[in-house]
Formats: structure tokens, C-alpha cells, sequence
């Protein structure tokens, strides 16, 4: 933005000042043909005695020049001529000219003056964004630096001074391998967007092995997201591929999701949902393990209170996976995110299809307004599911976008509570 604009000033200052030297061009043209007027008029009243007098009685002798008023005028009593009244008159019309030609000059430098103005400002808005680049450059945060030998990444992990995370890419080399080069380009590229970040590329792994004090990372090159000391997120698919424009869609999308981490943790309504649907599991299980009895007057051969007792556990576990290591990579969060799964498929079979089965054979006998409130939500909850998941694969996906079908996915429990509470209500009536 600020190039255009000093761009379309120096083309609009280049503009005035070409005006500016073609109206100082006509002036000086008409100032000289003014002198060499007055310059005619004075040679014509005044004779040099050097082609001879024009009066027959001068002898040269000088007396004529006693009847020259001013020398430096250059005007005598032959006032009364016709033609030196016609040259002065033009005279005061050039004068005339030249004064009009001195207004215009005030209103250019007039403008001149607020064009300068309006300039100065800029180059001060930009003076100050360069200060607050180089602050930013002078602390580390908003650029990618590669460090030198002299500056261990251990050392940078856990400097007590600055609390602010580091996305280090970490690779084997002298650094002048393609891939390499590519994917520093990409974080210089991403720099300007993570201002709370620092952002530097270790090259002192000796035999392509990864560092000690790193044990969980398994290969080289990859990229880490280390927050207080502790890696919250980890890109290990770096060498699968082979092109530029592949590398950087990837550090793209994983640096975007590692943006998410703040929004997940925000106090907007969508992102308090996200986090608080996960619980709606353990509501569930608990109303199955307190109404196991009137659950049983619909099922009597279905596992109410075992899966009541599964979904109570499963909320915890989906809190764990979903928002606590929302983004981390390491070996607590891989035990989080491998649990939830198996738990999760297990319960979801059981209180999806298996009831939805045991509905249709006639051995769950339900009000058919509940019946069809629950297959309804089976069917919207699966949907969201299926429409998150093809969200994500999407380069521009936004976090709102995943939260929002997550959210969707998560709104099953609500409708488990809302047939729960149902079916006691119509257990207890009839």
C-alpha cells in the first residue's frame, strides 16, 4: 500500500515540477524580451558617436551626452516620440505578464508546500513501521533467523527471559540443499504473520541424526512448535515431498493450524461450545447410570449402565484429545489421541447403529416421536462428522469452519439428554 501511494506522488511531484520549468522557461523568455526592448529604446535616445552622430552640427565632441537624463535608464526627452511610447507600452505589458506569471508561481509553491506536506507524513507512517519492524527484528519475534554455531537451539528453548513460542525447523546439512532453502523461504514468507513468534532454522545435527535433548523426534528435517519448554506441535513430513510449491501448502496449513491454538482457548460463544460439548458424553453416561431401570422398560437386553459408564469416561477422553492437546504432537498427546478413538468408535457403534437395529426389529420399543428425534440427530451428527473431515483437507479451511462441524458432531449428547429424559418422563407416566 505504502509503495503505490509514494509511487503516485513522485509521479504527481514529477508532473508539477515539469509545469514548474515550463512556466520558469516563459518567464525568463519573457524577462529577456523586455530587456532587449529596453536595451533598443536606450540605444536608440542614446548615440555612441562611433557610426557618427545623426545631428548634423555634433563634431564629436561629447556635448550630446550631456542631455542623457539617467545613464542608467537609458531615457531622454524624446518621450514624446510615438514609437518609444509604443515600446513602452509594451513594455508595461510584458511587466503586466511577468506579474501574472508570479501569481501562478505563488499558487505552484503553494501547492508545491502541501504536496511536500502530505509526503512528509508518509515517509513519518513509514518511519514509525520500520521502527516497529526493527524492534521486532532486534527481539526476534516476526523473522526467521538461521542460527549459528554459537547459538545452541537448547539454549533458545529454554531461555527463562522470553516466554514466547519458537517454531524451529531442524535439519541436517550446511543448509544449501533445495529443500532446505525451500522450506526457510516459506517461514521468511510466514514471518511477517506470527509476531509473537520467533522463527529460526538449527543446522547443527551432526550425521542427519535428530538432537538428544529431542528424543521423541524420530527424523530429519522437521518442524517444532516449542511453547515454555514443552513441543506443542510437530510437522514431520517434510522430506515426503519433492516440489516447492508442495512444501510450502504444507508449512502453510500446519503453521494455520497451530495459529488455531488461540482461538481454541478464546471467549467466543463458538469456541466455549467446543469445549464444553465434550462433556455432554459424561452427561449422557450419567443419566444412563441413574435411569439404567426405566431405560430398561424400553431394552431389556441392551448394556445401558456399561455403555452409560463408557460415555462418562468418554467425555473426559474427548476433552483431552480435542481442546487439552489441541495442536501438540508429543508423546502424551499421541496416548490421548490413540485412546479416544477406540473408545469413541466402540460407543458410537453401540448407540448408533445397534440401537437404530434394535429399533427397527421392534426390540427397543420407543414413542415414535423419540424414535424419529433420534434417528434424526444419528443422521445430522454423521454429517457433521463427514462434512468436518472434508473441511480439513481443504488448504483455506478457516478454525471457525472445523469448530463449527465439530460442534455439530458433538450435538449427538444433547439429543441422547433430550430422548433420556423422554423416555423417564413416558416410563414413569405410563
Amino acid at each position: 500500500m505504502y509503495g503505490s501511494c509514494c509511487e503516485e506522488q513522485d509521479a504527481q511531484e514529477a508532473k508539477v515540477r515539469a509545469r514548474v520549468a515550463e512556466i520558469k522557461r516563459i518567464t525568463e523568455d519573457r524577462l529577456m524580451r523586455g530587456h532587449k526592448v529596453r536595451e533598443n529604446m536606450r540605444r536608440s535616445m542614446r548615440p555612441t558617436h562611433f557610426g557618427g552622430c545623426p545631428d548634423p552640427c555634433c563634431d564629436g565632441c561629447g556635448g550630446c551626452d550631456e542631455d542623457e537624463v539617467d545613464g542608467e535608464s537609458g531615457e531622454t526627452d524624446a518621450a514624446g516620440d510615438p514609437s518609444i511610447r509604443a515600446k513602452k507600452a509594451n513594455g508595461a505589458g510584458e511587466d503586466g505578464d511577468e506579474s501574472d506569471s508570479f501569481d501562478e508561481d505563488a499558487d505552484e509553491e503553494a501547492f508545491m508546500a502541501r504536496m511536500r506536506a502530505a509526503r512528509l507524513e508518509q515517509m513519518r507512517e513509514q518511519m514509525r513501521a520500520t521502527a516497529g519492524t526493527t524492534a521486532q527484528r532486534l527481539s526476534g519475534h516476526g523473522v526467521h533467523v538461521r542460527l549459528r554455531e554459537d547459538q545452541p537451539l537448547s539454549a533458545l528453548l529454554e531461555d527463562p527471559t522470553d516466554d514466547s513460542p519458537v517454531i524451529a525447523h531442524i535439519a541436517a546439512g550446511d543448509g544449501e540443499s533445495e529443500a532446505c532453502l525451500w522450506v526457510e523461504d516459506a517461514l521468511r514468507r510466514a514471518a511477517p504473520e506470527l509476531p509473537f513468534a520467533r522463527l529460526v532454522t538449527d543446522l547443527s545435527c551432526s550425521g542427519g541424526q535428530p538432537p538428544d535433548f529431542l528424543p521423541f523426534v524420530c527424523k530429519l528435517p522437521v518442524l517444532l512448535v516449542v511453547e515454555r519448554g514443552v513441543v506443542s506441535g510437530v510437522c514431520d513430513t517434510l522430506g515426503e515431498h519433492r516440489e516447492p510449491e508442495a512444501i510450502r501448502a504444507l508449512i502453510s496449513r500446519w503453521l494455520a493450524n497451530e495459529q488455531w491454538r488461540p482461538v481454541i482457548f478464546s471467549n467466543r460463544p463458538l469456541p466455549i461450545f467446543y469445549r464444553a460439548s465434550s462433556w455432554g458424553y459424561s452427561v449422557v453416561g450419567a443419566l444412563l447410570i441413574i435411569f439404567a431401570e426405566q431405560m430398561r422398560a424400553c431394552d431389556e437386553g441392551f448394556w445401558w449402565r456399561a455403555v452409560g459408564a463408557g460415555l462418562f469416561v468418554q467425555g473426559f477422553l474427548s476433552y483431552q484429545s480435542d481442546v487439552a492437546m489441541w495442536g501438540r504432537h508429543d508423546a502424551e498427546a499421541r496416548i490421548w489421541k490413540l485412546i479416544d478413538p477406540l473408545l469413541a468408535s466402540t460407543l458410537t457403534v453401540m448407540v448408533g447403529p445397534v440401537i437404530c437395529s434394535r429399533m427397527a426389529l421392534g426390540v427397543f420399543t420407543l414413542p415414535e416421536e423419540l424414535k424419529h428425534t433420534w434417528t434424526l440427530g444419528v443422521v445430522m451428527a454423521i454429517t457433521s462428522k463427514l462434512m468436518g473431515a472434508r473441511a480439513a483437507r481443504s488448504p483455506d479451511v478457516k478454525c471457525e469452519t472445523i469448530l463449527l462441524w465439530h460442534c455439530g458432531w458433538h450435538a449427538l449428547p444433547l439429543v441422547a439428554v433430550y430422548c433420556i429424559l423422554g423416555i423417564v418422563q413416558h416410563v414413569e407416566t405410563n
